[in-house]
């Protein structure tokens, strides 16, 4: 984003760069418990400290996992209209998108529930990626709605990895319900870089409650060498989670104050243009 990010986290990067040494780095215990904490705290939902594991980003984690825990030819299902990026690192890594599309009725967007029950229970069908919240439409899946979600992949063996990088950017009204705190079965990954402008850290947490799952994960991770922090990332990652509660609530403030005045610039200029308003936005 355009924003800068909070002070607190440039502070504690600018501290690490005046130790004069760079050399390897791994998370440390305090990494782990900071995370947990920031989901406690947001999302009331605190993870036990040895589901967590670091990842040098979302994306190289999920790409790692699809090559790891799906074979060649594998089908990995999507919500379309999704992030682009799924549909090429899916494809790039020989695994072929297949997409429940989500349904788009009265100016709103909603799972189609028969037909991703269909997909999920395709034999070539093994994982399915799900954005939560959603990009780009903006939705923030319902506690009722995750749920059945991951009962419906339990039921067809199907691995469900939650990409959860825009928890963070949630408006209230609408709260975002971590996936593990509706389901043991599920792997999601977490960032602070679409938060706070990290982008660059190469920062991410995945999060695995299922032990023989996890160690699965874990290896994974090893395998494709993305479970090792760089310099900077594990500071600025307990900066942000531990310092920027309070620039993170000034930054939705900010991000709503812009979006209503772009859609009353848009009734106001061009009417025939329309847009999609989340469901429980007030």
């Amino acid at each position: 984003m355009d924003f800068a990010t909070a002070p607190a986290i440039t502070a504690a990067l600018q501290a690490r760069l005046t130790d004069g040494a760079y050399g390897y780095e791994a998370p440390s215990a305090a990494y782990f418990t900071t995370v947990a904490e920031w989901l406690a705290t947001q999302h009331q939902a605190r993870p036990a400290l040895d589901w967590l594991m670091f990842a040098g980003g979302v994306m190289p984690a999920l790409a790692a996992l699809i090559r790891q825990l799906t074979a060649p030819g594998d089908q990995i299902l999507v919500q379309a209209p999704v992030y682009n990026m799924f549909f090429s690192t899916i494809a790039a890594n020989g695994r072929r998108a297949v997409s429940a599309d989500l349904r788009y009725t009265a100016g709103q967007y909603a799972i189609d529930w028969p037909a991703l029950a269909a997909q999920l229970a395709a034999p070539a069908t093994t994982m399915m990626l799900l954005c939560s919240p959603h990009n780009p439409i903006g939705r923030v899946w319902s506690r009722s709605e995750l749920t059945r979600i991951a009962a419906l992949c339990a039921q067809c063996e199907v691995q469900l990895v939650a990409d959860e990088i825009h928890a963070d950017l949630v408006w209230r009204g609408a709260p975002h319900v971590p996936l593990h705190a509706v389901t043991d079965t599920g792997i999601s990954l977490i960032s602070p870089s679409k938060t706070f402008n990290l982008a660059g850290l190469h920062s991410a947490t995945v999060i695995v409650p299922e032990p023989t799952r996890r160690a699965q994960v874990r290896r994974a991770l090893a395998i494709a060498q993305v479970d090792e922090p760089t310099v900077l990332a594990v500071p600025g990652t307990i900066a942000a989670y531990s310092q920027g509660g309070l620039w993170l609530a000034a930054l939705n403030q900010q991000l709503r104050t812009n979006w209503t005045e772009v859609i009353a610039f848009l009734a106001a200029n061009l009417p025939r243009c329309t847009w999609f308003r989340p469901p429980r936005l007030t």
